[in-house]
């Protein structure tokens, strides 16, 4: 599998690619059908020994990540795999950027050193005051 191009297509696609699917999702559907969920990284409802409800829809694509890597390790299917592994790479990419660097969720304050993270925290920062712009993450400065 590992020398299979269509496995590395599959991860390189979807690392990509969920930064593209995160930021539709963060504008049509967790800013208005789901505001409900994710109002609470907002501030809006409560939040459980620091966790949100809007941890959900992280866990979420993690379950799907997991579902395509053992699926895909069960059928065979080096492009089921390599697209779980991208998702999960994408995921805690994310999850060390956004949730330890923005939020302070995890130590990991080191990163505001380089300075394409200050340049993503300051886009972060301005969605959390306005609102709106920038949804993405990694390419919400490009907003």
């Amino acid at each position: 599998m590992l020398k299979d191009s269509i496995f590395w297509l599959g991860i390189i696609g979807s690392a990509i690619g969920m930064e593209y699917w995160a930021r539709y999702a963060h504008k049509e559907i967790w800013h208005k059908n789901l505001w409900f969920i994710h109002g609470s990284h907002h501030g809006e409802g409560k939040k459980f020994k620091g966790l949100e409800l809007n941890d959900l829809f992280g866990l979420s694509h993690g379950i799907v990540a997991m579902e395509l890597i053992f699926g895909g390790l069960r059928t065979n299917s080096a492009m089921m795999v390599g697209t779980g592994i991208g998702m999960t790479i994408y995921g805690g990419m994310y999850f060390i950027v956004h949730d330890g660097m923005i939020h302070g969720r995890i130590p990991v304050e080191f990163l505001m050193k380089f300075d394409i993270m200050k340049k993503i925290k300051e886009a972060h920062d301005k969605h959390h005051e306005s609102g709106g712009l920038p949804y993405g993450l990694f390419l919400g400065m490009k907003e």
